[in-house]
């Protein structure tokens, strides 16, 4: 079930934390563990690819493997889990707006943020 889920994710990711330097890219729900997002928090720089909910249902339109979106009308389940976990996403590091552009486009804005950020925190 989701707790089962949630708690192997935590140790993945507290192992990959603790093992390299690296770039773990995780579903919406993740960081809405308490200790996941602890971990997170106290061990990595955040990113939140914000992205509109038109954008989303698009986006999963063809998953089968998403549970949360297999009982009822995906953007109505999108907006909903958006406004429950959007207090959460905005204590990101950085947020990065995702438009409908290539995904080299997404990592390109994403390395771009992220260069801003490491020299304003060098700045102080």
């Amino acid at each position: 079930g989701e707790n089962w889920f949630r708690d192997g994710e935590r140790k993945v990711i507290k192992r990959l934390l603790d093992e390299s330097n690296c770039l773990i890219a995780l579903g919406g729900g993740a960081v809405m563990n308490d200790e996941t997002r602890a971990l997170l928090m106290d061990n990595a720089i955040n990113v939140w690819l914000k992205a509109d909910v038109d954008l989303l249902v698009e986006r999963t339109k063809n998953a089968t493997h998403r549970p949360l979106l297999r009982n009822g009308d995906p953007k109505d389940i999108l907006s909903k889990l958006l406004t429950e976990r959007e207090q959460i996403y905005q204590q990101a590091d950085i947020t990065v707006k995702v438009e409908d552009v290539p995904v080299d486009d997404v990592g390109d804005n994403v390395i771009s943020a992220l260069n801003n950020y490491l020299m304003e925190q060098n700045a102080i």
